[in-house]
């Protein structure tokens, strides 16, 4: 009994630790992003820009982040109902509290969130997380596919943006072929590995999540299927330029379509991979960078990105507590299902 006290009282000491790592490189990366995003603004410029925001831009931009959220949910629910029919409303209430996970906590612990609340419903956690999986894998292959190509085009980008998007898509590449050269030869894996004792329960994880993707696949397997997976993604990237254009109308800074979709695509090679809540640090780095070559002052750019993201977080605030009333999911049930699934619980 002592010894087995003693081993779970070091899991729980391991989890802690973890927990206290991943805020300390999330904090000193927000930290040093700041820096190099702040060094150069003009505060005064800054407020002027803040002062003269036009609020009925504003709500329109708060329109088509819903927008944004609502084909998502679409998309997400299309997956989901390969298993179980699933009913729109509760996908788009649990994507809610999935981006209202994200924007609070660090290593995208909205996705295991929204994946454990619609797992609930259907009767199946594990395939929910592969539908969540696989979602993320392919958009992040989408996204830094288009970034690969369109990013070289326009003169003054970054070195290290268009390297990035470089890396990023062939990480994503490399994950997606591994994946279908798993799929194809597990069975012979499962055979030959089972004799392998020195892995231990990592055997039994690998099997899992590979099953949860092939699962959650499934749905963009088909032509119809996948039509459907790009048609939406497509929507949802339409929604989000929209967004950053009306935000940029509103503060009286002249953003065209061709930069706007720059800024869009460098945001999501720089968040493909998880990092900060909310990306704090991030976004502004990446818009002063990105902006700059676009005739943009440091502080135009600021302006621009910070009212972004507080329009994203008064919309996903907003969604993500009523998707949680609505979904009957109480803050202790939030920290259990997310400690139990080993991210991160620092809700509240």
């Amino acid at each position: 009994m002592a010894a087995a006290k003693g081993a779970a009282g070091g899991v729980a000491v391991s989890s802690s630790n973890r927990v206290h790592l991943v805020r300390a490189v999330a904090v000193g990366l927000a930290a040093i992003l700041l820096y190099l995003a702040l060094r150069d603004v003009d505060w005064g410029e800054l407020g002027a820009i803040l002062a003269g925001a036009r609020p009925e831009y504003l709500a329109l931009a708060g329109l088509t982040i819903v927008g944004s959220i609502s084909a998502r949910a679409i998309r997400w629910c299309g997956m989901l109902s390969i298993a179980r029919k699933v009913p729109l409303a509760q996908a788009f209430w649990a994507t809610a509290v999935g981006y209202f996970g994200n924007a609070y906590l660090p290593a995208r612990a909205g996705d295991v969130l929204r994946s454990l609340l619609i797992g609930q419903r259907i009767g199946s956690g594990s395939f929910a997380l592969g539908a969540t999986f696989a979602e993320r894998v392919l958009e992040a292959l989408l996204m830094t596919g288009f970034g690969a190509l369109l990013l070289p085009l326009f003169s003054g980008m970054p070195a290290w943006m268009e390297r990035s998007a470089l890396g990023v898509l062939a990480a994503s590449v490399s994950v997606l072929v591994m994946l279908v050269i798993l799929a194809r030869f597990k069975q012979w894996l499962a055979e030959v590995s089972a004799g392998w004792t020195w892995l231990g329960p990592w055997r039994e994880r690998f099997f899992a999540l590979l099953d949860q993707f092939l699962s959650g696949a499934r749905a963009v397997r088909s032509p119809r299927g996948l039509t459907r997976f790009l048609s939406l993604s497509v929507l949802a990237w339409c929604f989000d330029v929209a967004s950053l254009i009306l935000v940029a109308t509103a503060l009286g800074l002249p953003l065209a379509l061709p930069h706007a979709l720059v800024l869009l695509l460098a945001l999501a090679v720089a968040t493909a991979v998880p990092s900060t809540p909310g990306y704090v640090g991030v976004y502004q780095f990446v818009a002063v960078t990105v902006l700059g070559p676009f005739g943009f002052s440091p502080s135009q750019a600021l302006a621009h990105i910070l009212v972004v993201q507080a329009a994203t977080y008064a919309v996903v605030t907003t969604l993500g507590l009523i998707g949680l009333w609505r979904l009957g999911a109480g803050l202790a049930s939030l920290r259990g299902e997310l400690a139990r699934s080993g991210a991160p619980a620092e809700l509240g």
